[in-house]
This record gives structure tokens, C-alpha cells and sequence, in this order.
């Protein structure tokens, strides 16, 4: 804050959606939240499809705060 840095944060669609409060104060300050996935899974383990929806279900989530 004291230099008026903005930084671009990497937030878990879950945590975004059990603590709005929180990314709203990130985009407030000026910062970016980007899509981390849903959930942190093992991309490796998952289908195209889950991937994806991992993926567009946090999309989703952060477009609220856009």
C-alpha cells in the first residue's frame, strides 16, 4: 500500500466463494484475482472434463468480483 504496488493474486475458486469478503477487498485495493482452479486437485488425475470444469466453475465465482 505504501508504494501503491498492485499485484495479481491466484485464489482457489472454493476460497473465493467461503470468503467473498476477502476477494472483494483484493479487487477494491486495485488487484487482480486470477483462477487458481476449484479446488487445488491433482490436474494430472483428472479428466478433460473435470479439468475444465475445475477451471470455468472458478471463472464463474471471480466474474463476480469484476
Amino acid at each position: 500500500a505504501q508504494h501503491d504496488a498492485k499485484a495479481t493474486f491466484f485464489m482457489l475458486g472454493n476460497r473465493v466463494e467461503m470468503y467473498p469478503n476477502i476477494a472483494a477487498q483484493v479487487v477494491a485495493k486495485g488487484h487482480e484475482i486470477a483462477n487458481h482452479t476449484f479446488s487445488h486437485p491433482n490436474l494430472k488425475k483428472l479428466t478433460h472434463n473435470e479439468m475444465t470444469e475445475e477451471i470455468n466453475k472458478t471463472n464463474k465465482i471471480i466474474a463476480n468480483f469484476m
